[in-house]
């Protein structure tokens, strides 16, 4: 019959939210002719470069007042490549394949 007794920990709830507000979609990946970068809304601007594997940047624009991009695979050799857009002060990455 021997009981005792702990200390109570109460826990307030939390919530877990993602900082991130921008994210991108590009279909379809991997492409042959054109890929378009969706944004999911209609932006003010934005920056978007094109990385090769080495680091090199091998396009590079600028959009604005529009809610898609279309990517396309001339003058860029098949193979894997990262896109960086600069939205909103928020830099998102992707991975782009061209078949």
């Amino acid at each position: 019959g021997c009981e005792q007794n702990s200390n109570e920990i109460l826990f307030d709830q939390t919530d877990i939210k993602d900082e991130r507000v921008n994210e991108i979609i590009i279909y379809p990946n991997p492409f042959r002719d054109q890929a378009i970068l969706d944004f999911g809304k209609i932006i003010e601007q934005a920056e978007i470069k094109i990385i090769d594997v080495y680091g090199k940047v091998v396009e590079k624009s600028i959009v604005s007042n529009t809610d898609k991009y279309i990517i396309l695979s001339r003058e860029k050799s098949k193979g894997v490549y990262f896109i960086e857009v600069e939205l909103d002060g928020e830099k998102v990455y992707s991975k782009l394949v061209i078949e």
